[in-house]
Parts: structure tokens; sequence; C-alpha cells
């Protein structure tokens, strides 16, 4: 038998199945697994960082904001950041699987894979993504998927877009979105304390997610997404339930291969509260992949350097040179005076952590 401290995720997935086979006399003993005393509610694992200032385990998330503001850019790259266990934006994150629920657009993942993939010089981990526009108003899909979590046990669960997985369904009315809050509840808890991530569209105003407003009670953290024209992301983080909620961070979002990838931003090494200049600038605060190092390295011992030469040395694609470049000359290490790209200036770390 299931200990009490694991009994709330399995308890999830069980309350589903018993649910579709009937109820009755077995969900009682369900609901008697789910009853704890203060000692025992003591050893339930608290949450922890997902992504340090941003987001957190065991909570439901939404971004929020305009259609075509960046959103699902900024859940791909967090999605991808945590299933490798990678820095996001100097922020460490806690590794683990992720489940991407793409309910629109899913024609576009192809190149933004491959687009993240060359940005970062690494194929894309621990991701998985469910092609399908799951229906969390269907109680036989949600029991389905809880079932599915219950095996994959992800940290973080992308639902990219709300509209998309509550089709038919007015999302002005009270009922369907608690109906719709509460699957998302059980898809938390099902996977053992993950971080369920909902996109979503803002209001006509600008000033609050679209819709009847149990979301604002429900959501943990809520992070407004914005975009002027071809500049930088904004995040805003309107509420955080269990934390300060910390500065806005712009992010660039560039172009890589045939899509778009979220790059560096002045305020990625900041935690709430520090301007971009107290950043220190280090090897692990400036995010470089392991080929932006070496480029960088080459060019402080060699001077200068054409693309060409620098993609047979290391036996990379120009286009991939070229990217890897594009954010070196961004952080302010290189600079491009055709036909050489040359160095500038280091980040301030010592000698032998930086390879010279």
């Amino acid at each position: 038998m299931a200990s009490r401290e694991r009994a709330s995720a399995e308890g999830a997935a069980a309350y589903a199945s018993r649910e579709e086979a009937g109820g009755g006399a077995p969900l009682v003993e369900t609901f008697r697994s789910l009853l704890f005393d203060a000692t025992q509610m003591r050893r339930i694992p608290r949450s922890q960082a997902l992504v340090e200032g941003l987001l957190a385990t065991d909570s439901l998330a939404w971004f929020w904001g305009p259609p075509g503001q960046g959103k699902s850019f900024l859940a791909q790259d967090i999605s991808a950041h945590v299933g490798a266990g990678l820095e996001w934006q100097g922020r460490p994150v806690k590794q683990g699987p992720v489940i991407y629920v793409v309910a629109e657009g899913g024609g576009g993942y192809p190149d933004r894979i491959e687009a993240w993939e060359e940005y970062h010089d690494r194929p894309m981990e621990d991701v998985l993504f469910f092609h399908h526009p799951l229906q969390f108003l269907n109680d036989a899909q949600v029991a389905a998927f809880l079932m599915l979590v219950a095996e994959v046990r992800p940290a973080l669960v992308v639902v990219d877009t709300q509209s998309r997985c509550m089709v038919g369904h007015d999302e002005n009315l009270s009922v369907p979105m608690t109906k719709l809050i509460a699957a998302l509840d059980l898809i938390r808890t099902a996977a053992g304390g993950a971080c369920v991530l909902t996109l979503h569209h803002g209001d006509r105003a600008g000033r609050n997610p679209r819709g009847f407003s149990a979301i604002d009670g429900a959501a943990d953290t809520l992070i407004k997404v914005t975009r002027s024209g071809k500049g930088p992301v904004k995040l805003e983080v309107t509420k955080q339930k269990d934390a300060e909620q910390g500065e806005p961070m712009k992010l660039p979002l560039d172009k890589a291969g045939r899509s778009l990838v979220v790059t560096r931003g002045a305020m990625a090494n900041c935690n709430s509260g520090c301007n971009s200049g107290d950043a220190p600038q280090t090897w692990e605060t400036l995010g470089l992949t392991s080929l932006q190092r070496d480029i960088y390295v080459t060019l402080r011992e060699d001077g200068k350097r054409r693309i060409a030469e620098l993609a047979q040395t290391f036996g990379k694609a120009r286009q991939n040179i070229n990217s890897a470049v594009n954010v070196l000359v961004k952080a302010g290490l290189v600079v491009r005076e055709s036909p050489w790209v040359m160095a500038t200036s280091e980040p301030s770390v010592g000698p032998e952590e930086a390879g010279l």
C-alpha cells in the first residue's frame, strides 16, 4: 500500500479511474487516504523553485497576454531548459521531464525545435510533446491523461493554449472555468507536484487574463507577456503567491534557422530588485554554450578569424558559427569587421575558468 506521503499524487489518478468506472464505495477508500494529521502534513514535500524567482513546483501558473507576443516561444524555451537541467536566463532550474500539450500551431514546432537546438548547440532533451488539443472538460480525456501523467511524473506540464483545450465552452462562465481549474489541479497532483503552466490570452483592455476571474484566485503565479513589434518580449509577474514578484524581464526573440528563439536578456541574471549592471559577468551568468565559449577563447588567442575558418576549425556549418558569433556580439565579447570576427573583452572570470 502506498505511503501517505505519496497518497495525494497517486490518489488523483486513482480517483479519475474509479470515477470512470462508476465511483461508489471504493471512492471512500481513496478519500480516506487523503486525510492527513499535522505530523503527516509536515512530511508532504514542500514546493521548490522550478525556475528560481519565476515558477515553482506543485503550482498552477499562467502566461497571459495578447496573441502573437511570444508566449509559446518562452514556454518552449523554459521547457527545454527544465528537461535538460540547464540554467534559464542565469536562474537555476530543477531538472525533470516535461509534457508539452501542443493544442494549436503544431506544424511550426519542428522548426522551433531545430532553431532551439541550433542556437544552443545541443539536442532538446526530456521534453515530450502531446500533439493533440486535449479537452480538459471531457472527463474521459482527463482521466486518461491523468494516468499518463502519473506514469511520466513530469516536473512541468505546459498547456498551449487554454482556449483550444476547452472547445465549445464559454470561458466567461464560472462552471466551465472552475471545472478546467479542477482538471489542472488533478494533473498537478497526479504528477507528484508538477508546475502546470497554461498559456492564455488577456482581456481587451490588457489588464487581466481573459474570461471568468477564477484564474486570479486559483493561480500561484501569473505572468503577463507582451511584445512591441519586433522588440524584446517582456515578462511581468502580476501574481506570485508565495514569493516576491520581482522585476520585469525583457528577453530578445531572435531569428535562428527557420524560426525564432529566446536569447539572453539584459535583466536575465538578476534576482528580484537588482539592476542589469549588478550581475557579475561570468561564464555561468553569460549562459554561453560550449561552442560559443570555444569560439570566444579561440578569438582571444588568435586575434581574429573569418567565419569560414571558424567553421573549419570546429567542424560546424557556417550557419551554426554565424548564430554563435551573433550571441557573442550581443554579449559584447566580439565584433564583426568584415570579413573578420574579433574578440573585444572578456567576462570577469579567472584565467583557468576562461581557458586562457
